[in-house]
């Protein structure tokens, strides 16, 4: 049953779900999840994921989601040079994925990685719905 079919399903049944296979009412509750994540949410989870498709910006923010970091520091522990990490840091920042601190140290903010996992949560249930799983 698709996500549509099932919102038909809800809307017809007056909201009841009670008699509904444990199933049914579990892809429900997924496609309302999504339903629940906004275009904006959906917009910052696919642009952080289109970002950590580069592998230097995935080292550098797994080093400053575990301490913050300047560029500096960054360039000495990847290899990569300062401009690189500035660049990736610049592209992170403006997704939200980092935020400056003081004295030109950055830090990972982790509400952007909420969004991802929101979204692919609800997608992977739906998968596994669509899929018998």
């Amino acid at each position: 049953m698709t996500g549509f079919a099932l919102l038909a399903r809800w809307e017809r049944d007056g909201g009841r779900r009670d008699a509904w296979p444990s199933s049914d009412a579990a892809a429900l509750d997924a496609v309302a999840g999504l339903l629940s994540v906004s275009g904006a949410q959906i917009g910052e989870a696919r642009g952080l994921l289109s970002l950590l498709g580069d592998p230097l910006r995935r080292v550098v923010l797994e080093h400053v989601a575990r301490r913050p970091c300047s560029t500096s520091l960054l360039a000495g522990m990847t290899g990569a040079g300062s401009q690189d990490i500035s660049h990736r840091i610049r592209s992170l920042a403006k997704a939200g994925a980092v935020a400056p601190a003081r004295n030109g140290f950055y830090f990972a903010d982790p509400r952007p990685a909420d969004c991802v996992r929101k979204y692919l949560d609800v997608l992977l249930t739906m998968t596994a719905y669509t899929q018998g799983a």
